[in-house]
C-alpha cells in the first residue's frame, strides 16, 4: 500500500505550493491544505470540490469528510511545524515530506511588508528557535517514518527536479501550483501578485538580517547544506 504523506515545514517553504502540486482531483489524489486538524472551512473546501467533480461525499461534516478521504488513491496533509504535525502522524502507513529553504531566504521573505501584518518580524533569536524546533522534529521523524527531504530552491526553479519528486513519492506533482482552485479560495490570491514594497532602507535592513540569521541558525543551515 502507497504511503499517505504529511508535508512539514518552517512557513516560507514551499509547503503549500507543494500540497497544491501533489493535489490531482481527478486521480484522486488529495493533499488537504492547513487543515489545523481538519478545521471547518477545510472540511467545507474539500466537500465543495468532491461535489463538483460528482464524488459521492454525504455533508462536510468531519466523520463525512473522513471518510471519503479513506476511499482516496492517496491523501496527504500539509503541516507547519511539529506541534500540528503529531495529530497527523496517526495516518498510516506515512511517509513524511519535509520541506527546507534557506533560514536566511526564510527570514526575508516573512519580513517583507506584504506578510508582515500576519506574522510578528523575525528576529535572529526567534528564527533559532523556530529552526531548531524543526530541526528536532526531522531527527526524530527520520528515526520513526521514511523522509523525503525537498528543497525549496529547487521545487520553485526545476522541472525536472520536481519530476523526479514525483517519481520518488509515487505521487505525480500535477497539481494547480496557484491558489485559483476553488478548493484553496481565502479571498487573497491578489496578494501573490503584488510588488514588493521594499524600500532600499528595507533592503538594507534585510541583508543585515540574513546575515545575523546564518549565524543563529548553524545547525539548521549545515543540516540542509546552507552552510
Amino acid at each position: 500500500m502507497n504511503p499517505h504523506l504529511v508535508v512539514a515545514g518552517v512557513p516560507r517553504t514551499g509547503t503549500t505550493l507543494l500540497a497544491n502540486l501533489l493535489t490531482v482531483p481527478e486521480e484522486r489524489r488529495w493533499c488537504s491544505v492547513e487543515p489545523g486538524h481538519f478545521a471547518v472551512t477545510e472540511h467545507q473546501r474539500i466537500y465543495n470540490r468532491a461535489k463538483l467533480l460528482g464524488w459521492q461525499i454525504s455533508s462536510p461534516k468531519i466523520d463525512d469528510v473522513l471518510a471519503f478521504l479513506s476511499t482516496l488513491d492517496r491523501f496527504g496533509v500539509k503541516e507547519v511545524h511539529q506541534g500540528q504535525t503529531q495529530g497527523a502522524i496517526k495516518l498510516a502507513p506515512l511517509r513524511i515530506v519535509a520541506c527546507v529553504r534557506d533560514a536566511r531566504d526564510i527570514a526575508v521573505s516573512m519580513a517583507d511588508p506584504r506578510f508582515v501584518h500576519a506574522r510578528r518580524p523575525p528576529t535572529p533569536l526567534g528564527m533559532a528557535q523556530l529552526t531548531n524546533r524543526y530541526l528536532q522534529a526531522f531527527r526524530g521523524w527520520k528515526n520513526r517514518f521514511p523522509v523525503t527531504v525537498v528543497r525549496y530552491e529547487d521545487l520553485v526553479k526545476s522541472e525536472s527536479y520536481r519530476v523526479d519528486l514525483g517519481v520518488a513519492l509515487d505521487w505525480p506533482l500535477a497539481g494547480d501550483p496557484s491558489r485559483n482552485l476553488d478548493l484553496y479560495r481565502r479571498g487573497d490570491e491578489k496578494r501573490d501578485g503584488v510588488v514588493s514594497r521594499r524600500t532600499p532602507a528595507d533592503r538594507q535592513q534585510h541583508a543585515e538580517l540574513a546575515v545575523a540569521v546564518h549565524e543563529a541558525c548553524c545547525p539548521y543551515q549545515s543540516e540542509f547544506g546552507y552552510a
